[in-house]
């Protein structure tokens, strides 16, 4: 009696295993696919990448001429391999039996292109997603830190991705990103570019909000645009006085009675004393907009705290395959 109870629950346990088999064996068709290169190609590659269902992290690796065996049902199935544009179709897999494709493979001919048609990166990388960032700035994903500098992500299932930097001086910023179906590079420096901040020094207050400096900014756009303005009434006002004098003008030269051209002219002499007191005071706006807009691309041109940003890159995740990795991080060479 004491060994009896193992054997039985040995054989129940035999039975469940064969059952479920079957019932695998049951559920399960196959798809025989033969994958056509061209012939410039044909020898210098041997097997592809099948992503089922846009799951490229668990990508299938199969050969020209193979059979895929699948659970029954409708699949969404994407064949990838470095340098070649991705093939997608749809395939149903019929229970028990055998499905036979063939699909056409070409060669990228144009690399620029391969940002696009090709997902060979998301899977080679584990990741839909690079981030690239000065340096010395820590990069946020999630609540998680993802490493210095640069770091790979997955987006893959999300419309938009936040992204968050702390950088040397323990300033936080974040950055929103589109996510896409394509294997993307998300670039959230936090030092300025020196070309790009010479352009909007041009520009009131831009160029002291683009090297962050925020406060400074919104002040000197929100002065200069106070001031034109103001400028702008002033002008208006000078015009509707100097027409109104010369209006009263015309009618003193046209009145024929001397007591009222007298009273004409007075109200006439007044209205131009008036208009050149807003001309003066319009000239003296116009003098301090110059003299702000003169500072503001002085302080502009002004080489930031923080400094420049210095950072060269000299990676591309669609052609550097061989790239160096260290953990999550990728070490990208250029001047820091």
């Amino acid at each position: 009696m004491k060994h009896s109870i193992p054997a039985t629950a040995l054989f129940f346990i035999c039975i469940l295993l064969a059952a479920e088999a079957k019932a695998q064996a049951v559920n399960t068709g196959y798809l025989d696919i033969s994958i056509l290169i061209p012939p410039e190609s044909q020898g210098s590659v041997d097997s592809f990448f099948v992503a089922v269902e846009s799951d490229f992290d668990n990508a299938i690796k199969f050969a020209l001429e193979d059979t895929l065996t699948l659970p029954a049902g409708n699949y969404e199935l994407t064949f990838f391999q470095k340098y070649f544009v991705d093939v997608q179709f749809s395939a149903t897999i019929i229970e028990n039996k055998f499905s036979k494709y063939s699909i056409h493979a070409m060669r990228f001919t144009q690399p620029e292109r391969q940002k696009y048609r090709s997902s060979f990166p998301r899977y080679f990388w584990k990741g839909s997603d690079f981030v690239f960032t000065d340096p010395d700035t820590e990069i946020f994903f999630k609540g998680e830190n993802r490493g210095v500098g640069v770091t790979k992500l997955d987006s893959t299932g999300n419309k938009r991705i936040r992204i968050n930097g702390l950088a040397y001086n323990g300033d936080r910023f974040s950055r929103t990103f589109k996510a896409k179906s394509e294997f993307q590079i998300f670039e959230m420096y936090y030092r300025p570019k020196k070309r790009k901040t010479y352009a909007l020094s041009f520009v009131p207050g831009a160029a002291q909000i683009y090297k962050r400096q925020q406060t400074k900014g919104i002040i000197l756009g929100a002065a200069f645009l106070g001031t034109a303005a103001t400028a702008y009434y002033l002008n208006n006002t000078y015009q509707d006085e100097h027409s109104t004098y010369r209006s009263l003008r015309r009618k003193y030269y046209e009145e024929t009675d001397p007591l009222k051209a007298f009273e004409m002219g007075n109200r006439a002499a007044q209205q131009l004393d008036e208009a050149k007191k807003t001309l003066r005071i319009r000239n003296y706006v116009l003098a301090g907009l110059s003299a702000l807009y003169i500072y503001n691309v002085i302080d502009g041109l002004r080489k930031p705290e923080i400094g420049y940003r210095r950072t060269k890159l000299n990676f591309d995740p669609y052609l550097d395959f061989g790239g160096n990795v260290t953990s999550v991080n990728i070490k990208v060479t250029g001047r820091f």
